[in-house]
């Protein structure tokens, strides 16, 4: 049974009143170490981290060794990406590229890997492909530069080394030197334009076009109307065929459908020359139909035999 008195005498002992006022000193000690020594902490903290960027600044970086320009690491990259945009009709193209980069943070243009893609026209689509490219998201323009080829509602194809394609206005047009091949022949020219909604394919400066029977050269420009199976042609236009020539500064020749693009008929504008093996006739204007291998000047012409 326990006894009242011995526990009160065990809680009135000096021994363990002196203990307990020990340990509340101790407490308190640290108490006021922390009130005082905490802030001290926190401020070398804090000056160290000001310290910090000056000691970065002063370390030796080697040649080859680059320091990240401001914002660098905020451009955009991705992989195997795919843009979508429609034309005026409301057909969907799609170029897909195997890596795109933003050329600065927050800029709608990007640089374009390996671009591919589809572009719809009236008669089936365009595919195209190059090396790389840039393409403006904002304006929704394509830039392609290194073997650059499209491939024509997969009658036509065209090889160059630059080109651009507006989508807002369906037309595409380049600066270098352009190659074409097609059932119909093959032909090269300075530059090119390209105007989808009219189906329009220009050769610019010196062209030349060639097809089984018959050879075309212009210096200026020659217009090619697929949807007309029509040709424009201007500058010191020449057709060959055979032995047979016509020289005129404006040609109008109109092509047989089909994928054999074979020459019907020829209309000469302007200091028309024809050669043949028998004869030259001059005049400054005439009509040449081959369907009939007829030819026809106008009253001035002047015939030479």
């Amino acid at each position: 049974m326990l006894d009242s008195h011995q526990i009160d005498s065990y809680f009135e002992n000096s021994q363990l009143r002196k203990d307990i006022s020990d340990k509340r000193a101790h407490s308190s000690r640290w108490a006021r170490l922390i009130k005082i020594g905490g802030p001290c902490i926190a401020a070398a903290i804090f000056g160290l981290m000001v310290v910090m960027p000056n000691i970065k600044k002063s370390i030796d970086i080697k040649d080859n060794v680059t320091l990240p320009k401001i914002n660098e690491m905020e451009k955009l990259h991705m992989e195997e990406t795919v843009f979508s945009t429609t034309d005026s009709k409301n057909r969907v193209s799609r170029i897909v590229a195997d890596s795109v980069d933003e050329l600065e943070p927050g800029s709608s243009k990007v640089k374009i890997i390996n671009p591919h893609g589809t572009i719809p026209t009236d008669h089936g689509e365009m595919v195209i492909v190059a090396d790389t490219g840039y393409f403006d998201q904002r304006a929704t323009i394509l830039d392609l530069e290194q073997n650059v080829n499209a491939v024509i509602e997969e009658k036509n194809t065209i090889s160059t080394e630059r080109a651009t394609y507006d989508f807002k206005s369906d037309y595409g047009y380049g600066d270098a030197p352009i190659f074409a091949s097609g059932e119909w022949g093959k032909a090269q020219a300075q530059s090119f334009n390209y105007d989808k909604k009219n189906n329009e394919l220009m050769l610019n400066g010196d062209a030349e076009i060639i097809t089984k029977e018959w050879v075309l050269t212009s210096e200026k420009v020659t217009r090619y109307y697929q949807n007309e199976n029509k040709a424009v042609s201007e500058g010191n236009v020449k057709i060959t065929q055979g032995r047979n020539i016509l020289k005129t500064d404006k040609l109008i020749s109109y092509f047989s459908k089909g994928g054999h693009k074979e020459l019907l008929r020829a209309e000469a504008y302007g200091n028309v020359e024809i050669h043949t093996p028998s004869e030259k006739a001059y005049g400054t204007s005439g009509i040449y139909d081959l369907t009939q291998n007829r030819l026809e000047l106008n009253s001035k012409a002047k015939v030479i035999q």
